[in-house]
């Protein structure tokens, strides 16, 4: 069911995680071109809330909804951030 949501408006899970430091960190930290992928995925969905309607049909099968794309700089600040708190605490 969140798979036909996310397609509906071609986001990525990811796309809805809340910036909170960590994930504004990771954020920074990614590649350009995943960036301004996410930020257009992210104004699309926007977009297309605001009119009503969905993605077209034709563009639903290309989306990869499911797909990490910030798992592996998420995970390094959330060491970082462990290994602060740890040595802080």
């Amino acid at each position: 069911m969140v798979k036909a949501e996310l397609n509906a408006y071609g986001l990525r899970y990811q796309d809805l995680l809340l910036e909170d430091p960590t994930v504004s960190e990771a954020i920074r930290r990614m590649p350009p071109s995943e960036k301004l992928a996410r930020e257009r995925r992210i104004k699309r969905a926007i977009d297309l809330s605001l009119k009503k309607t969905v993605l077209p049909a034709h563009l639903v099968p290309l989306q990869k909804p499911l797909e990490p794309y910030m798992t592996s700089s998420l995970a390094e600040v959330e060491a970082e951030n462990a290994e602060r708190d740890l040595l802080n605490g």
